[in-house]
């Protein structure tokens, strides 16, 4: 504003379509009640404006120029965010190469959970997906975004190097890279009315944060999203899936091959599994599967046997390290280790297997507390433990690269 009062001219370069400031929900709110106050015109509202929109509307006869030459992305790219956003007016100055968008739906399942230390959402799925993406790409430069803090965080922390950035939508603003990897995180886009989450997909399905998603990869953008949203429809992100299907029709989507034991738990498979256990309906259903994983690995390792909820306290010895109430737990008859692998023909103990529905486990603090306490005994007795998530996946390799360690 400073700058402006001192201007003769003022040229404001600003993009209406794209993201506007970010600021904290309640200051939005807040400059709501003050505008309603003070009767303060639409143009000069703080929440609905950007300085080139406000100028834009407070100003209707200043002179509008359209830089409409993109040198950006490939046609195909920028086509999409053309046609969607700018209603055909931009000229695409760059030249097809190939399939320059491709769609990766995952399996069916509810993979995508809270975030355990705050609001927003992950998908642990999809990261594991971005692991095959990666390495089918040549691209030496390569932005990963999602719509969720936390997601992007968890993303950064598995695959950042000097080739890879993850982000948010907003960090990525006024940004390009070769490659662009798109990673919504939502199970669905269904627009149930007992639906909570239904404020969080009507932030993945913004029209403005997608064009900037979208228009960030100059040579290929690849998106990666959940069954359910890829049979969705009235949204960008459907339409997006369409508009690359009719580019290149059915090559351009891939069907994940990452799968996990634990996508029989979703409701998808609700009738699958209520039929594969009827004979024993008061049983885990967590355990019972891992169990015919275990089975189908040690067919290859004889010697290598296993027994389910071994009693904590007949493995270990517990050090005076421990609290009393550490001691108390560790100690107590129902507290029981989900799996024990052990040699079959000294006996030894050689390594424990836990099974960790999500929502139990990472999102229960006192469960938390109790899994570390128990990882920490076992630690202290030389028994390995390994925790597996339920919204994991490649249960049968991971074991296996784990037998691995113990064979002879």
């Amino acid at each position: 504003m400073l700058a402006i009062s001192c201007a003769k001219n003022l040229v404001v370069v600003g993009d209406s379509r794209q993201l506007q400031q970010i600021d904290d929900e309640q200051l939005f709110q807040q400059s709501e009640v003050l505008s309603e106050e003070y009767d303060i015109p639409k143009p000069y509202r703080y929440k609905s404006n950007s300085i080139f929109k406000s100028v834009k509307d407070a100003l209707p006869t200043a002179p509008i120029t359209l830089l409409k030459e993109h040198y950006r992305c490939a046609p195909d790219i920028i086509n999409f965010c053309n046609k969607m956003f700018y209603d055909g007016e931009l000229v695409a100055m760059t030249a097809n190469s190939g399939m320059h968008i491709q769609v990766v739906k995952t399996v069916p399942g509810n993979h995508a959970r809270r975030n355990p230390n705050g609001s927003g959402l992950y998908n642990q799925r999809e990261i594991d997906e971005i692991e095959n993406v990666l390495k089918e790409s040549e691209s030496e430069n390569i932005g990963i975004i999602s719509p969720f803090r936390y997601q992007a965080n968890c993303i950064t922390e598995k695959y950042a190097s000097d080739r890879i950035e993850a982000d948010t939508i907003h960090k990525f603003q006024g940004r390009q890279k070769e490659e662009i990897i798109l990673s919504f995180v939502v199970n669905s886009l269904d627009k149930d009315p007992g639906n909570v989450e239904n404020r969080l997909y009507d932030f993945v399905t913004n029209e403005k944060l997608l064009n900037v998603a979208i228009s960030r990869g100059r040579n290929k953008v690849t998106a990666i999203v959940a069954d359910k949203v890829y049979h969705s429809s009235n949204n960008v992100i459907n339409d997006f899936i369409k508009y690359a299907e009719y580019l290149y029709g059915s090559d351009t989507i891939r069907e994940s091959t990452i799968t996990s034991v634990f996508d029989f738990l979703y409701s998808e498979y609700t009738a699958i599994l209520l039929s594969k256990f009827k004979d024993r309906p008061n049983a885990h259903k967590t355990e019972l599967l891992m169990c015919e994983v275990i089975d189908d690995v040690l067919k290859s390792h004889s010697y290598i046997g296993y027994a389910m909820h071994t009693r904590l306290k007949n493995l270990v010895f517990v050090p005076d390290t421990f609290s009393d109430e550490e001691r108390r737990y560790i100690l107590h008859p129902w507290t029981h280790v989900d799996f024990l692998f052990y040699n079959r023909v000294s006996k030894e103990k050689l390594f424990v297997l836990e099974v960790d529905g999500v929502r139990f486990h990472e999102q229960d603090k006192r469960q938390v507390g109790h899994d570390a306490v128990k990882d920490r005994v076992l630690k202290e007795n030389n028994i390995p433990v390994y925790r597996f998530k339920t919204n994991e996946s490649n249960e049968k390799q991971r074991l296996n690269e784990i037998i691995k360690c113990f064979t002879r």
